[in-house]
């Protein structure tokens, strides 16, 4: 009986091995995953990655260290990816403010050639009723010239 309790034991902790070389081999594969794919690497991400749960992976020191060390390496890229997108976001907002101040000098612009055509226009308008009003005056003058004539005749 002893022998067969042995045995049992034995086999259980053979599979408790072989489960944790599996565990382990899926966690790394995870972590490489991760890093090939520039994700970041966080337990939550590994253990999702590698179907084990978080408390597995802080159950070994070792395994969390290594994560925390590869999360620790990605943080530095992420702060200079950010700060060219600073700096990219930066030049934008001054080419953008530079057409905004165009588009306003351009509309300043716009607007007094407006006015300008506006009084012309106007001037145009007075023109026109004063050539109407001279030539029904100047229709007015001929035929009273035109009647002075007659009766002078």
């Amino acid at each position: 009986m002893n022998e067969a309790k042995n045995k049992r034991l034995a086999a259980l902790s053979n599979a408790a091995l072989e489960k944790k070389r599996l565990a382990a081999e899926a966690t790394d594969k995870a972590i490489r995953s991760l890093t090939i794919s520039n994700q970041p690497i966080t337990v939550a991400n590994v253990a999702r990655l590698a179907g084990v749960s978080t408390s597995y992976i802080y159950k070994y020191p070792e395994l969390r260290e290594r994560i925390n060390s590869l999360r620790t390496q990605q943080h530095p890229i992420r702060l200079s990816q950010n700060t060219a997108s600073i700096s990219s976001q930066a030049t934008v907002i001054y080419t953008l403010r530079e057409e905004v101040k165009r588009l306003n000098s351009l509309l300043i612009k716009s607007k007094q050639d407006n006015q300008l055509l506006i009084g012309q226009i106007y001037q145009q308008q007075d023109s026109q009723k004063l050539i109407e009003h001279l030539q029904s005056e100047n229709k007015n003058k001929q035929n009273k010239y035109s009647n002075f004539i007659r009766k002078l005749n």
